[in-house]
């Protein structure tokens, strides 16, 4: 085992869009906006929208919704144990092909807000802050911007 720690205190779940990181965007953003240089990334379609079910669904897709939740969790439950994940920040981003056309600002942001209810009932016990990004990807020319913005998290007696 190396003697350089390899400890970390932030995991990211975000999407695995190839735009968001591309010449090293997203960990620039991730610096810029939260202040984290290291963190594990947990990178699935549709980020986020994972811990979130569907509003309309089927039993197969409530099954695979089921079982995406529970991934996502053991994958953060991993992180929090081997590297030392105490602050979890869940991203979701516009133009995501896992939303298609009803992936506007508003269900973004409540997605990720009800996402948020789920992680800190589920995993909130040990004392992990759960924060919110919301990236924005436009095209400029012939590349591709991105930006993170972080949202306020939600009042806890709320949840």
């Amino acid at each position: 085992m190396s003697e350089i720690s390899h400890h970390c205190d932030t995991a990211l779940v975000s999407c695995i869009d190839w735009r968001l990181d591309r010449g090293g965007t997203l960990r620039a953003e991730m610096k810029r906006v939260f202040g984290s240089e290291a963190y594990d990334l947990i990178a699935l379609p549709g980020g986020a929208k994972n811990l979130v079910l569907p509003k309309f669904w089927n039993p197969l897709a409530l099954c695979r919704a089921l079982w995406l939740r529970r991934l996502v969790l053991s994958y953060l439950s991993l992180a929090m144990r081997l590297h030392g994940v105490r602050r979890i920040i869940l991203a979701v981003h516009t133009d995501c092909g896992a939303y298609g056309a009803i992936g506007t600002r508003e269900r973004l942001v409540a997605d990720l807000r009800t996402a948020e209810r789920f992680v800190r009932r589920k995993l909130g016990w040990d004392g992990s802050e759960v924060e919110l990004a919301l990236a924005r990807i436009s095209a400029r020319g012939e590349e591709w911007e991105v930006s993170l913005e972080a949202l306020p998290a939600a009042e806890w007696e709320t949840l």
